[in-house]
């Protein structure tokens, strides 16, 4: 990827630079194409993955200290008398129907 070669030097500061460090352009977008690659995933991995993570077990949680409750209420509401549902008469159900011209 990197090579190394010596060429004569003339004085400028990048030039001097070049002489010990030569980067073809072909790599010069391959490290800039793996830079890009690393900063999606580093992306995606802080801005969705570990959001959704946190997410999920703060609904857990949730959830399990929802249920403890409903369980340690159920036994209270258990011990009420429970009413018999009424059931509605069908005698007043039917309405006389009158044609109207």
């Amino acid at each position: 990827m990197l090579t190394v070669c010596k060429k004569e030097s003339r004085g400028n500061i990048w030039h001097l630079a070049s002489m010990y460090l030569y980067i073809p352009m072909a790599d010069l977008f391959e490290i800039a194409f793996v830079i890009f690659i690393l900063y999606i995933l580093y992306k995606l991995v802080f801005e969705l993955i570990v959001p959704v993570s946190k997410a999920t077990t703060q609904f857990k949680t949730k959830m399990h200290t929802m249920q403890q409750e409903q369980t340690r209420r159920q036994p209270q509401t258990s011990a009420q008398p429970q009413k018999q549902p009424v059931k509605p008469s069908h005698e007043d159900d039917y309405i006389e129907f009158e044609e109207v011209k």
